[in-house]
């Protein structure tokens, strides 16, 4: 596995990501934990499309649980992270997140977890907003050699 994403992870995790949206919920006490958010799920087809990220898993938060905040994981390609490293700061500072770190996952992934008052706090929309400005910015800012 690579460090930064490739085409093939992209298109496996976009494969994976359709096949959770068509299995139903299984009946229990998970409260949907393992399965996409429908609030988040077309926040999700939005940052997927962008060329060098992908989702790894996403929740938008439980609503009137305030110890389930929204995340959501990114992967990114190998330029995009490099972007990634310098705007953290920026998006960890906005009042609407509570968490921006990069870590490496067993696998080799380096993986970006958000953190962000989510539908337990009232704040998804304005929350997922600035997010996604964030991996946009991520995609497609050119990065000066100096």
């Amino acid at each position: 596995m690579s460090r930064y994403l490739t085409d093939e992870q992209k298109c496996r995790e976009i494969s994976h990501f359709a096949r959770m949206r068509a299995d139903k919920r299984p009946p229990g006490d998970l409260h949907g934990r393992g399965w996409p958010d429908a609030a988040i799920v077309p926040w999700c087809d939005r940052i997927n499309a962008l060329e060098g990220v992908v989702t790894l898993q996403s929740c938008a938060g439980h609503a009137g649980d305030s110890t389930y905040p929204g995340n959501i994981w990114v992967c990114f390609a190998e330029r995009p992270a490099r972007v990634a490293y310098l705007a953290a700061p920026v998006l960890a500072a906005c009042p609407l997140i509570e968490r921006v770190r990069c870590f490496w996952h067993p696998n080799g992934e380096e993986v970006w977890e958000i953190l962000f008052h989510g539908s337990e706090r009232g704040q998804f929309e304005p929350s997922i907003k600035q997010i996604f400005a964030w991996v946009v910015e991520c995609c497609t800012a050119t990065l000066v050699q100096q």
